[in-house]
């Protein structure tokens, strides 16, 4: 299960170099994921995915206010806010609690 999510996101354009995590917006010549800054990659996906800010927002489950904060580079962009746009970009669907280990 775990590979197969993390195929999902490289496909999305995540990559994983030790605990560093980056949302790619475009693939280099030799086909790696380019690295790009956060604030850049949070508006390259909403805009990639045609979402508003609210939708964006409700998609990853955060508020207008932060997806506003991340794209202008008031707040700092975490690992988990990247890996959940690929997530959605990937069409992965939240887990459901009995698919974590919660009863």
């Amino acid at each position: 299960m775990i590979a197969k999510v993390q195929a999902a996101l490289e496909e999305a354009g995540v990559t994983f170099a030790g605990a560093d995590v980056t949302l790619a917006s475009g693939r280099a010549a030799d086909d790696t994921p380019t690295i790009v800054n956060a604030p850049e990659a949070i508006l390259a996906w909403r805009q990639r995915l045609g979402l508003s800010r609210r939708a964006a927002a409700d998609a990853i489950g955060v508020s207008t206010r932060s997806v506003h904060l991340w794209e202008t580079g008031e707040r700092p962009v975490s690992k988990t806010v990247l890996l959940a746009c690929a997530a959605v970009e990937a069409g992965l669907a939240p887990l459901a609690s009995n698919q974590i280990g919660h009863p």
